[in-house]
């Protein structure tokens, strides 16, 4: 379980409900609180509506807007959240395009719980300098 200073508040956005449901259990049960959108333009509206996230976890795709159209709005926002991209297909096009990017990293489904905590646990380490 988190300590109350390691706890997240995650946003995943996946068109498939059983992949969220997964997600949001093995992140809740990992003591983390967890909201779950649908497609793209939800992530961006909540991001828009001042929502405050210390993660986003997207599917690379879904309907209305892919996960790489949602990195791109966000970075050119000057957006600095940590992303997750999940996809069943990485194609060398999205890896190009989004790894040249700051706290970006990308899990290959199906993925294990285990690789899915460790990744989180990596991508929203503080950095020190």
């Amino acid at each position: 379980m988190a300590s109350s200073k390691d706890i997240l508040r995650i946003l995943v956005a996946d068109d498939e409900p059983q992949i969220c449901s997964l997600i949001r259990e093995a992140l809740t049960q990992a003591g983390h609180y967890v909201e779950l959108c649908r497609d793209g333009e939800e992530v961006l509206r909540r991001m828009d509506s001042g929502s405050r996230y210390g993660l986003l976890i997207i599917d690379v795709l879904m309907p209305k807007k892919t996960g790489p159209e949602v990195v791109q709005e966000l970075r050119e926002s000057g957006e600095t959240i940590p992303i997750l991209l999940m996809s069943s297909f990485l194609s060398d096009e999205v890896l190009s395009s989004c790894s040249a990017l700051e706290r970006i990293a990308f899990l290959q489904k199906p993925f294990s719980l285990v690789d899915l905590r460790a990744t989180v646990e990596r991508l929203t380490r503080p950095v020190h300098s």
